[in-house]
């Protein structure tokens, strides 16, 4: 197996904060990006993808607390 010195690490990511996960998991899914499932955590809903040059991004989106909204 060779490393790609140009190629990003498979777990190194950033993450982004979302309102609404389920619009933006279609949006990327019609534009024909892949979604890459993750472990759950609790108070936050979440999901990975990845940009054109390969690097993992993280999408989330925290529990709203009752009463918040």
């Amino acid at each position: 197996m060779a490393l790609d010195e140009h190629n990003p690490p498979k777990c190194a990511h950033f993450g982004v904060v979302v309102d609404d996960l389920d619009a933006v998991i279609d949006r990327l899914r019609d534009s024909g990006c892949h979604i890459e499932q993750a472990h759950p955590m609790e108070g936050r809903h979440r999901f990975f993808t990845r940009d054109p040059a390969g690097n993992r991004i993280e999408l989330i989106a925290f529990d709203q607390a009752e009463g918040n909204g």
